[in-house]
């Protein structure tokens, strides 16, 4: 007669928590996730980004601004020089000196108009950011919208000082969610989108890190509805 054993304890309903996996992302803070607790007591978490991926994310829209800069360089030199041949009795060193200023504003726009622009239209994402699956949201876990957008890039020229992002990089080092200047002037943060799993990935074997078992051994035709007698032994007498 088999031994009775206890069967292990069940972890359902447990308060304590499974232990998390140590971060993958250099620079991300002691707690890595952000909690939200909504209107009907659903506690939601999110994973932060961290100095890591930002910066590769920074360094991607980096190289498509390098990129499309020297079109639209030539489009400014033309547009500021017709600007000033325009205003008459104006010397080579004025002009020079108003084709220079038109030249700092227009790259100005641009490059604070290329990140306004797609974190607005594409949610809180920019190429750079889609490629590491990467978004800004404000505090709450909401959309962010054009005035956030605008804000947290316009300090994005002091988080730049003195180059190379440093006064940003440090911030973040110490903020315990990872923020810049701007994201703390703004009320955002930037998270990692949560991996969406579908069912396709799901009955495609080997798909999104999914393992495929073996599969169950078939009987032989006429044998699959009828049970084996010989395996069916009487309940044990107390």
């Amino acid at each position: 007669m088999a031994s009775w054993q206890p069967a292990p304890p069940s972890t359902r309903g447990s308060s304590t928590p499974p232990p998390r996996p140590p971060a993958s992302d250099p620079g991300e803070g002691i707690d890595s996730r952000y909690r939200v607790e909504t209107p009907e007591q659903l506690g939601l978490e999110y994973d932060l980004a961290g100095l890591g991926t930002r910066g590769l994310a920074a360094a991607v829209d980096a190289i498509i601004l390098s990129m499309s800069a020297v079109i639209f360089f030539c489009i400014g030199i033309i547009a500021a020089s017709g600007v000033v041949s325009a205003i008459p009795g104006l010397d080579d060193g004025t002009a020079g000196a108003i084709v220079f200023a038109l030249l700092f504003l227009l790259t100005f726009v641009y490059v604070w108009g290329y990140y306004v622009f797609f974190e607005t239209v594409m949610r809180g994402q920019t190429p750079g950011k889609q490629w590491l699956g990467l978004r800004v949201v404000r505090e709450g876990g909401y959309q962010i919208c054009f005035a956030q957008a605008a804000i947290r890039n316009i300090v994005r020229l002091i988080d730049l000082l003195p180059g190379f992002y440093v006064i940003g990089a440090m911030v973040m080092l110490f903020e315990p969610r990872s923020r810049r200047l701007g994201d703390m002037v703004a009320g955002t943060l930037v998270i990692r989108e949560p991996q969406s799993l579908t069912l396709e990935a799901i009955a495609t074997p080997g798909a999104s890190g999914t393992t495929s078992e073996a599969p169950p051994p078939t009987l032989p035709p006429g044998d699959q509805l009828l049970p084996n007698l010989n395996r069916i032994t009487p309940p044990e007498s107390s």
